[in-house]
């Protein structure tokens, strides 16, 4: 009789742990589903990011191009500025991808962009000091940050050499 009910329960528990494989089954299969669903999403959102990221240096490089023809920065540092603008969607790629710091992105798209030392476009943001607290954040936002900043700061010294180039010209 004992015998009978030890092979009952385990029976039962046979039966329990076969229900509990199936249901374990089907949560994988709709876990596997939700994650090829987020992955599709991420790369999604990774290439919309890419290609702002290339509109955005776009729009960065013309503007400078703007400036530039008015500016009294010397030659080489506006080549070195509108390096860093080309450089976004390198970064940008780089970031998202490999989630390295600011620094290694920056560096490793340098050299696929050109031979030019990176340390040299990291002098040059140190030289001005507006620029270093957007370099200092280490992120991608803060890279976007300074790549603005540094248009701005092209355009305020040609903004400024202008007014001070026509006499008669009045700060409002």
């Amino acid at each position: 009789m004992w015998s009978i009910l030890a092979l009952l329960a385990l029976l039962a528990v046979i039966v329990g742990l076969i229900i509990k494989t199936e249901t374990l089954g089907k949560d994988y299969k709709r876990l596997q589903a939700q994650a090829r669903i987020v992955d599709s999403d991420s790369q999604q959102v990774q290439q919309v990011t890419f290609e702002l990221a290339e509109t955005l240096a776009l729009a960065l490089t013309s503007q400078l191009h703007a400036a530039r023809r008015m500016s009294r920065f010397d030659e080489k540092d506006l080549d070195l500025f509108e390096l860093c603008l080309q450089a976004i969607p390198l970064v940008c790629k780089e970031m998202l991808i490999r989630r390295p710091s600011l620094s290694a992105a920056f560096q490793r798209s340098m050299r696929q962009l050109t031979d030019i030392d990176p340390a040299l476009i990291e002098g040059l943001i140190t030289r001005h000091g507006r620029l270093v607290q957007a370099w200092q954040r280490n992120s991608l936002p803060g890279y976007l940050q300074l790549c603005q900043q540094i248009v701005l700061l092209v355009q305020e010294y040609s903004h400024k050499d202008t007014l001070r180039a026509t006499p008669d010209a009045s700060v409002i």
